[in-house]
């Protein structure tokens, strides 16, 4: 009987990342591949340890980016922190290959995720062949895809009115996509240049798509969505084989079973144990709660709280809003914003918690 594939699945060290990961993983697993799941070993010491045993084909590996010992935000640059990923990244990843195929364990395929192409890079200086895995939309891929080959100038003037405030007074048509308003742009392509190395690490990842084209071979994008949701995105680019394998969320939540196993979901951040915000939620009618959420990366200026505080008592809706605290943070979320008497009637600010776990099955929201 023949081996069974044998995949090295590489992410960044983002929660955004490492969960549709774990559900790709999943996937994988139950037809019976074997796949070592690599992270940042300081997103691994994040994880809580699962309770369950680790199903057969299985094995967590990691490489460092720079921080072995912890993030700490607070302290962060990230222009900086991306180059020591891709420094750093690409020598432990570089070993951890050599060190499989020491131990008769070589890798058939690797699979790696947005934001880390040098993982790519690496595998193809070794001879392995590797996919990239998208876990963003199939309508962000594209709108990345024709800003690099000839739409950048449209696509960044477009970003540029989206920041000025006016986000629905221009609209922009792309080949092969349905008209969309500013409101679209990811703010990545604005002009501003804080996060502009962002988009030279998204750029490298179709210059390393393009050298994939062989031919009438098209290079293979797995993205985190399915076809029913996106039909005219993930047929937009004729270029490439772009491949839906959503959504990757875990499979016990599209069978209809309350939890996951442990381990295909996990939560980088600490979840508050002191507010019984399922309770509250359940308390509420339904479709009343309005929920707000700018993900493991983003963070809030005070003016910007500011703002949405002032929103959220105009609308006078039910609200959980999720204020996460900044690693190395020593503040406690309650004193990031003062919501005032009003706001505290209305709804519940936390420093994070579980979107699949927690929420499966609440009709509130």
């Amino acid at each position: 009987m023949a081996a069974p594939p044998n995949f090295l699945l590489v992410m960044f060290p983002a929660q955004g990342q490492i969960n549709p990961c774990l559900g790709f993983t999943e996937r994988l697993i139950r037809i019976g591949c074997r796949v070592t799941f690599a992270t940042a070993l300081s997103a691994l010491r994040r994880m809580p340890n699962s309770k369950s045993p680790l199903p057969e084909g299985l094995s967590f590996a990691t490489f460092s980016d720079g921080h072995d010992d912890g993030v700490m935000e607070t302290e962060l640059n990230y222009r900086v922190y991306m180059e020591e990923v891709n420094h750093r990244g690409s020598e432990t990843l570089r070993a951890l290959i050599f060190e499989n195929r020491a131990r008769g364990m070589n890798f058939t395929h690797v699979f790696y995720t947005t934001l880390i192409p040098w993982a790519a890079e690496v595998a193809g200086s070794l001879g392995l062949r590797s996919t990239l895995i998208w876990i963003q939309p199939a309508t962000v891929f594209d709108i990345y895809y024709h800003y690099f080959h000839g739409y950048d100038k449209s696509i960044r003037s477009i970003a540029d009115t989206a920041n000025s405030g006016n986000s629905e007074s221009r609209e922009i048509l792309l080949p092969g996509m349905l008209r969309m308003t500013c409101s679209y742009m990811p703010s990545f392509f604005a002009s501003e240049k804080q996060y502009d190395f962002v988009l030279s690490i998204m750029e490298r990842h179709f210059e390393i798509l393009h050298s994939e084209m062989t031919g009438t071979m098209k290079p293979k994008v797995l993205i985190n969505t399915f076809e029913e949701l996106e039909a005219e995105a993930v047929k937009a680019i004729n270029e490439l084989d772009i491949i839906p394998v959503g959504p990757l969320i875990p499979l016990a939540f599209l069978h209809g079973q309350d939890t996951p196993d442990t381990f295909m979901e996990v939560d980088l951040f600490q979840k508050t144990k002191d507010l019984d915000y399922v309770t509250w939620l359940n308390k509420q009618l339904p479709a009343s709660v309005i929920y707000i959420s700018f993900g493991s990366l983003s963070s809030f200026s005070r003016p910007q709280k500011d703002e949405m505080e002032k929103a959220l008592e105009a609308v006078g809706r039910p609200f959980m809003w999720v204020v996460r605290k900044k690693l190395g943070e020593g503040e406690k979320y309650e004193e990031k914003t003062s919501f005032d008497e009003v706001l505290s009637k209305l709804g519940m600010i936390v420093p994070w918690c579980s979107q699949l776990e927690d929420w499966c099955g609440v009709p509130t929201l």
